[in-house]
């Protein structure tokens, strides 16, 4: 009898603890959403809050129909992000492609919010024409971040691919491009070159779509969330798209880089 009250305060400990532990925060009235920085989907605004397309898409076009709260936070270094991911810190990640392996690992919703699509950005009077086959390229200089994917339609040319690695990877392309380095940069997303070029106030350049596969972009959430939350992501997922697509919200942070530049015009 004398040690009941000891068990009740452990008890009570046990509870707080649980509570408050990584992989639990699904159990509060919030959705805890982390980002890693992917101008313009996501970034960090001028006062330090989250920014950028995806944040706002999520947090003023699909929050507003779900029955839980979200609470976005970020921009988190990618491998930071995905470790605490795993961990449980967060439930769910703003912004991922889906592969094989992260499918066997989290849990998507059925529909991306929305896409990527591969480009190249070349000087204003390359490729005028569009780009339709592989050889158009043959010979040219591409930046290109080391690692990241290619498309086949650009592994079937003789274009030279200079890889760069690091932080920042994209703004030292584009350096390179200015500085004539390189002929053309690509990335696998359209937004994020035009995006880039226009903050790098690079000129006279114009952005030409990459044959290839479009790339979803989801909202991915761990699996100790409940199915009825990402259940209720997908019902107001549907309801914002009925109202603006991701796109309309995109390109809203696209109209500056577009304008820069006297030849940037999009093919």
């Amino acid at each position: 009898m004398r040690n009941r009250p000891v068990f009740g305060v452990l008890f009570f400990l046990l509870c707080v603890a649980a509570f408050f532990a990584p992989g639990l925060s699904w159990a509060r009235d919030d959705l805890v959403v982390g980002f890693f920085a992917f101008e313009p989907h996501a970034m960090r605004g001028e006062s330090g809050e989250p920014a950028g397309a995806a944040v706002e898409y999520l947090s003023k076009h699909i929050a507003p129909h779900m029955d839980a709260s979200v609470l976005i936070q970020g921009p988190i270094p990618f491998s930071r992000l995905m470790f605490r991911f795993e961990e449980g810190w967060y439930d769910a990640v703003l912004l991922l492609a889906r592969t094989r392996e992260r499918q066997g690992r989290f849990v998507y919703p059925p529909e991306p919010f929305g896409f990527m699509r591969p480009a190249l950005l070349v000087r204003s009077g390359a490729l005028t024409g569009g780009l339709t086959r592989p050889e158009q390229v043959d010979g040219m200089r591409i930046g290109f971040v080391q690692g990241a994917w290619i498309v086949p339609f650009l592994r079937r040319s003789k274009a030279r691919f200079d890889l760069i690695a690091g932080g920042y990877a994209t703004e030292k392309n584009l350096r390179k491009f200015v500085q004539g380095r390189v002929d053309a940069v690509f990335s696998p997303d359209r937004a994020s070159i035009v995006y880039g070029a226009g903050k790098a106030e690079v000129e006279r350049f114009r952005v030409v779509d990459v044959p290839g596969e479009k790339v979803g972009l989801f909202t991915v959430f761990h699996p100790d969330v409940p199915d009825a939350v990402v259940r209720d992501y997908a019902r107001a997922l549907e309801r914002a798209r009925s109202q603006v697509d991701y796109e309309t919200v995109l390109d809203g942070y696209l109209e500056p880089s577009e304008s820069s530049g006297p030849d940037s015009s999009q093919p």
